[in-house]
């Protein structure tokens, strides 16, 4: 939203894919742009904005940014599970909440003197896998620091593999590789990158020709080609898989014949996968993930195909639930409340609109380039 404003009603904008789904929520259906001709502007097919009166329909109406980064919002994990656990009134521990609708894909440095069973101490504090349900909470657990060795650390995703020399060691599923600045945590799945400086890591794949499809506005855009590219998100595609690469702070991408070079600072998260894949590591490097008074009775459960639906807020009873589906295909969630559930309203395009649940369940679509967000009010039982 930021971008959009910023950008106003210059052309540059023309050259953001996915805008008129944004415009679209923002409320506006019609655009004055200078120095432009007349035409209708796409986008999947559902939202539309008519440039200087509209005419024929365009999805592209200009080339497309290959630097496309803004600053993101932060969640912070801990206030959500204090809020839960103040409602719900039982026992509570030390456990870190899982606010996303789907298990957590890449292993998440967390930013607290505990970590989840199996962690690794590094040199930036408790790391490892998060092996948690939507909405629940597992029990934070002191990490162990392995002993390390110079050598090698390989993670593989299928075809492409990311090699960092350094000193190198193990607990259990998690490895972890530390060189000067920089601090890598892999499982089998995905690998978690973080430095505080800039750094620069190399992919190797198969590849001669491939495509980069980068993260714009709730969408992505597939470009051919070899070249550079900067933005918070993107999707190595090759005929042999797929690689999904993601951080909150931005990366350049050099695409080769044969490998992929990334240059970042902060965090970074890489995994096996698409546009589904690649959207959820970007959202779930935008969490600040921390033990805190916890609860071992959830709220509720979240179940979400291809969409990206997000706990934001817990209040007096009341869940809030961003939702977004950049995944460029049709998804849905479903919300289901362990508590009696009172209400819930669902707001996108500008209306709200009650929504009745099923068995204290909800079940919404969540089209290509949709966003919204859901208020489930819930009562604790007499």
């Amino acid at each position: 939203m930021s971008l959009v404003e910023s950008l106003g009603s210059s052309r540059e904008l023309l050259r953001v894919y996915g805008v008129p789904a944004l415009l679209n929520q923002l409320g506006v259906f019609e655009l004055s742009i200078s120095d432009t001709e007349s035409f209708t502007w796409d986008f999947g097919g559902m939202y539309e904005v008519k440039v200087n009166g509209g005419g024929l329909v365009t999805e592209v109406p200009l080339e497309p940014l290959r630097e496309l980064i803004v600053k993101v919002e932060f969640l912070d994990s801990e206030l959500l599970a204090s809020s839960i656990a103040s409602f719900t009134g039982s026992e509570s521990y030390p456990g870190i909440l899982n606010p996303l609708g789907w298990r957590p894909l890449a292993p998440a440095f967390i930013d607290s003197d505990l970590g989840l069973p199996g962690c690794i101490e590094t040199s930036y504090g408790p790391a490892g896998s998060l092996n948690i349900e939507p909405l629940h909470t597992s029990a934070a657990t002191s990490c162990t620091r392995p002993s390390r060795s110079p050598g090698v650390f390989k993670a593989r995703f299928g075809v492409f593999e990311l090699s960092i020399e350094g000193d190198v060691g193990r607990v259990g599923f998690n490895s972890v590789v530390e060189s000067w600045d920089l601090v890598a945590v892999g499982t089998m799945q995905a690998a978690t990158l973080r430095s505080h400086s800039v750094s620069e890591v190399t992919i190797s794949h198969p590849y001669r020709d491939y495509y980069v499809s980068l993260l714009h506005v709730l969408s992505f855009y597939r470009f051919n080609g070899e070249g550079s590219f900067k933005g918070l998100a993107a999707v190595i595609e090759g005929p042999r898989g797929s690689l999904a690469i993601a951080s909150p702070q931005g990366f350049e991408l050099t695409a080769l014949k044969g490998l992929v070079k990334l240059r970042f600072k902060g965090e970074l998260s890489i995994a096996s996968g698409g546009y589904v894949e690649a959207s959820r590591l970007l959202l779930e490097r935008c969490i600040r993930w921390a033990a805190a008074r916890s609860t071992p009775k959830p709220i509720g459960h979240v179940r979400s195909y291809r969409a990206l639906p997000v706990l934001t807020l817990f209040e007096d009873g009341v869940a809030r639930f961003n939702i977004a589906n950049p995944t460029m295909a049709d998804g849905s969630i479903e919300v289901k409340t362990y508590y009696p559930l009172v209400e819930a309203r669902f707001t996108t395009l500008g209306e709200t609109m009650e929504v009745r649940a099923a068995r204290d369940s909800i079940t919404l679509p969540a089209p290509r380039g949709y966003c919204g967000f859901l208020e489930v009010k819930v009562r604790k039982p007499f």
